[in-house]
């Protein structure tokens, strides 16, 4: 039976559990406006994640990375934005806390425009899910010409092209933190353009192109068969 799916890595995952049919990967699209380009004023070095707050997206992570950040004399913020069960979000309101201080802010469930206003304030996205589809928030956060660092794993490594529009890094907060580093010391400006760039690559015309192209070969392959 032929599928559909939204990136490389995720028909390679359908594969390994015994798909065999035919496989599209149709591109995403997002509704975020780009920016024109990137603002020449200057980002301050905070850093967002925006995320249900589960354990598979693996927040404490980006904590656990932001601490490895302020031993290394970071004075940026890290903004965590999104929503989960109670006792879990407490647990990570409770590390933050003792580990970060006043460096963390919890922002819970937000408008879309204020999601916008912070993707476009930060100077980068973290995204350390356990697996996505795709990532969407990494091509939303490249609209606002922001660039992200993300854990090697489906969906994600393909929603940041590694060392162009971001890093795609093994999955510890050590090289979610030191990632973070190189970009900060140098590498920001570049990425963030790249960034900014690459996301317009992505739209609904684009997506129904191939969802359609898609369609016609599975009839095409059809009518063949019978």
């Amino acid at each position: 039976m032929p599928v559909v799916t939204i990136s490389p890595s995720s028909a390679t995952s359908l594969r390994e559990i015994g798909l065999r049919g035919p496989c599209y990967v149709i591109p995403m699209a997002v509704d975020e406006a780009a920016l024109e380009s990137v603002s020449a004023n200057p980002r301050p070095h905070d850093v967002v994640v925006i995320a249900r707050l589960t354990p598979s997206k693996r927040i404490e992570h980006c904590i656990r990375a932001a601490q490895l950040l302020v031993r290394r004399g970071w004075a940026g913020k890290l903004h965590i934005l999104g929503d989960g069960k109670a006792q879990y979000v407490k647990s990570l309101r409770t590390l933050g806390r003792r580990l970060l201080g006043e460096q963390v802010f919890f922002h819970g469930k937000v408008s879309d425009e204020r999601r916008r206003a912070l993707l476009t304030q930060v100077s980068l996205l973290w995204a350390t899910s356990a697996r996505e589809g795709w990532g969407l928030v990494v091509t939303e956060a490249a609209r606002r010409g922001t660039p992200a660092v993300v854990y090697d794993v489906p969906g994600l490594r393909d929603a940041v092209r590694d060392g162009i529009t971001g890093f795609v890094v093994p999955p510890t907060p050590q090289d979610l933190a030191e990632a973070t580093l190189e970009i900060f010391t140098g590498r920001y400006r570049q990425l963030a353009a790249n960034a900014l760039t690459s996301s317009r690559e992505y739209s609904w015309d684009r997506t129904t192109d191939a969802f359609e192209a898609a369609l016609r070969q599975t009839i095409d392959q059809w009518k063949l068969r019978n």
